[in-house]
């Protein structure tokens, strides 16, 4: 009986050992199974993090590319600026060099058809007499003149007889005759000019101006053939008051004598 007791406590100590080793079995197959499964997470998770890191330093190197690219940019539209500033200085420099050409170009027309009518004409001149002739311009930035008051010339360019007074502006003819006179002005932009040419006090014509309607410069000319007397007077005097003028000599007056009468 003692016997079959041991026994029974021998196998039923084997069948609690064996229970035990399969429960550490499943125990270990399980963390095993969970350990790969971890590691193959770890080893996904390294992939991302590499993937990522690629990812950054790419988006770094496109990053450094848009900046220099920006860089680029700006400098480009900076020089574009640039340009377009030197255009448009160049072209008012231009327009105004065709001004002048155009200025240049009617006066040598005029000249040309006054010494083939000096051939033709009838009329002699005064022994020993050189006739008068006289081109001079306003150096100066005029602003805010009076009403009425005499606009000075104060450069002379051509003075041929001396007629032409740079001090006060006037023109006097030295004999009676047949003189002609031509006057450029140039207003800054939008704003207007309103002048008068005058003989002897007496209003001749109106010149006017406009340049309300633009940015650039203006220039207005007239042209006048004046029957004077000796001692005769002419000038160029404001319409008004408080109109501006350009000078820097874009504003010239010019005079000479065609023949006796």
């Amino acid at each position: 009986m003692r016997m079959l007791i041991v026994l029974v406590v021998a196998f039923v100590q084997t069948l609690i050992v064996r229970a035990t080793f399969d429960d550490v079995e499943m125990k270990l197959a399980y963390y095993d199974a969970r350990f790969k499964q971890l590691e193959k997470e770890r080893h996904v998770e390294k992939e991302i993090i590499q993937m990522l890191k690629l990812q950054g330093t790419q988006f770094e190197k496109q990053r450094n590319e848009d900046k220099e690219t920006i860089k680029l940019l700006k400098l480009q539209i900076s020089q574009l600026k640039k340009e377009q500033h030197e255009d448009k200085e160049q072209f008012k420099i231009l327009k105004l060099q065709t001004t002048k050409l155009e200025q240049f170009q009617r006066q040598a027309v005029v000249g040309k058809y006054l010494q083939s009518s000096f051939v033709k004409s009838p009329h002699t001149r005064v022994p020993g007499f050189a006739p008068s002739a006289f081109t001079a311009c306003v150096q100066g930035f005029d602003t805010n003149f009076g009403n009425h008051q005499t606009i000075i010339f104060e450069k002379v360019i051509t003075n041929v007889g001396n007629a032409y007074n740079p001090n006060n502006g006037e023109f006097t003819a030295p004999i009676s005759g047949v003189y002609a006179f031509h006057v450029s002005l140039m207003v800054f932009y939008q704003s207007e000019t309103y002048f008068q040419i005058v003989k002897d006090g007496q209003l001749i014509d109106d010149m006017y101006v406009d340049g309300h309607s633009t940015n650039e410069l203006t220039t207005g000319g007239e042209f006048w053939v004046l029957q004077l007397n000796a001692g005769s007077q002419v000038w160029i005097r404001t319409g008004r008051a408080g109109d501006r003028m350009h000078g820097n000599c874009h504003t010239m007056f010019s005079g000479f004598f065609l023949f006796e009468v």
